[in-house]
């Protein structure tokens, strides 16, 4: 959970108390403040991170999802998503089994959007509450333009217009 995401230089609040996942039949306590334990009866697919067994960082950020709000919830799967540490498709296979999770319903949508190619929060933004209107949402998304002997994704471009749309800055491009 939180822990994990920590674990995976993913954005996480800072201090959080340990978190740690055990099998249901054992009944490790938790303290408060300090550590919470999560049970479970499935079994968990971890990695080896200096030394310690840690979730995936799919799980670490569906799971962390109602122990946050807003940009916090999204920044973990934001960023995991764009260093390739996670698959939003394996996110939202995860996530179609939480029937109950708070906020499952923004969980998708999120993992929806990041599915289509969204990789920041302004292009979260641009497909949501700017390109979503009528006469703007004819647009293609996550194009692939050919330059010369280059390929670039373009967030939104209107072919008819020959306008490409570019709605994050230079920290999300491989060069200015």
């Amino acid at each position: 959970h939180l822990t994990g995401l920590g674990m995976w230089e993913l954005p996480a609040p800072a201090p959080a108390p340990l978190h740690v996942t055990a099998y249901n039949p054992r009944h490790p306590r938790g303290v408060p403040g300090e550590l919470v334990v999560h049970r479970t009866l499935l079994p968990l697919d971890a990695r080896t991170i200096d030394g310690l067994a840690v979730v995936r960082p799919e799980v670490a950020a569906v799971m962390s999802w109602p122990l946050l709000c807003g940009s916090d919830q999204r920044a973990p799967l934001l960023e995991g998503n764009r260093r390739r540490l996670l698959s939003p498709a394996r996110a939202a296979a995860l996530a179609e089994k939480m029937v109950y999770l708070k906020g499952i319903k923004q969980l998708r949508e999120l993992l929806g959007l990041l599915l289509a190619g969204c990789e920041s929060e302004l292009e979260l933004w641009g497909y949501t509450d700017v390109f979503n209107v009528p006469g703007l949402d004819d647009a293609q998304r996550q194009t692939v333009l050919r330059v010369g002997n280059r390929n670039y994704r373009i967030d939104v471009g209107y072919e008819a217009e020959k306008l490409a749309v570019e709605l994050d800055g230079r920290a999300y491009h491989a060069s200015p």
